[in-house]
C-alpha cells in the first residue's frame, strides 16, 4: 500500500514563510517527488519531535505526517506536513521546518472561520470537497476508537526494530487497527506496518515508489 495516497492537503501549504523569509515573504512551491533518503539526510530535527510542536500549536491527534520539501524565492525548505484531527472534528494540517523546528504555518481559529464563509460562498464547488472531508473524518475517527497508542509512539515502537529516520507515518482509514511508517536510511527505504493497540509488527518490507514518482524524476532528469 501506498502511503502517499493517504495524505491529503486540506490546506494548502502556500503561504508565507515569515519567521524564514523576512516581512515579505515568499509562497511555497512543491517539489517533484524527492527521495526520502535525501530529505532525510538533511533534515536536523526528528519526525517524533515535529510531531509534539505541530501539536502544541494545534491540539487534538495527529493522524498523518510526511517530510517534504518545497521552493521558495529564497531557496528550498525541509519541512514536515502534519494533520491534525481537532476536538471540534476538523483536519487541520501544520508545517513544521525540519531544521529549525519551528512551525512555518499553523491554523488559527480565525482562519477556519475564513474557510467556512468562503465554502458557504462558492457551495456549488465546494459541496463535494466537504463531503470528502467530512468522509475523512468519518474514517480517522474510526480508526483512533481502535488505536490505543498515539502516532508518535507508533513510530517510537518501529523505531525500536527499524534502522533508519521516519519520514513517513500514516494511521490507515482503509484498516482498522492499522497504522504504516517510512523510515528512510543512506541505502534503503523501509515500509513498516503496524497493528495500532500495542505497536507489533505486522509487515515490514523494502518500499517501492509510485510510477509518478518515476515519472516525475525521468521529467526532472531530462
Amino acid at each position: 500500500m501506498n502511503l502517499a495516497i493517504l495524505m491529503p492537503r486540506y490546506l494548502v501549504v502556500a503561504c508565507l514563510l515569515m519567521p524564514m523569509l523576512g516581512s515579505a515573504g515568499a509562497p511555497l512551491v512543491e517539489d517533484h517527488e524527492e527521495d526520502p533518503r535525501d530529505l532525510s539526510a538533511q533534515a536536523t530535527v526528528s519526525l517524533t519531535a515535529a510531531l509534539g510542536t505541530a501539536l502544541e500549536a494545534v491540539p487534538g491527534q495527529a493522524v498523518e505526517i510526511e517530510l517534504e520539501s518545497a521552493k521558495t524565492a529564497s531557496g528550498r525548505t525541509i519541512y514536515f506536513d502534519v494533520v491534525i484531527l481537532t476536538p471540534e472534528g476538523k483536519l487541520r494540517e501544520v508545517a513544521v521546518d525540519a531544521r529549525s523546528g519551528a512551525v512555518i504555518k499553523a491554523p488559527d481559529e480565525s482562519e477556519a472561520r475564513e474557510e467556512d464563509e468562503d465554502d458557504e460562498g462558492d457551495e456549488d464547488d465546494e459541496d463535494e470537497d466537504e463531503d470528502d472531508d467530512e468522509d475523512e473524518v468519518r474514517a480517522y475517527r474510526r480508526v483512533l476508537r481502535h488505536a490505543e497508542l498515539t502516532l508518535a509512539q507508533l513510530v517510537e515502537k518501529a523505531s525500536l526494530v527499524v534502522k533508519g529516520s521516519p519520514v513517513e507515518a500514516a494511521f490507515e482509514t482503509d484498516e482498522l487497527a492499522s497504522c504504516e511508517v517510512l523510515f528512510a536510511n543512506s541505502r534503503y527505504v523501509i515500509e513498516v506496518d503496524l497493528e495500532t493497540r500495542a505497536g507489533h509488527i505486522t509487515e515490514m518490507g523494502l518500499h517501492e515508489p509510485d510510477e509518478d514518482d518515476d515519472d516525475d524524476d525521468e521529467d526532472e532528469d531530462d
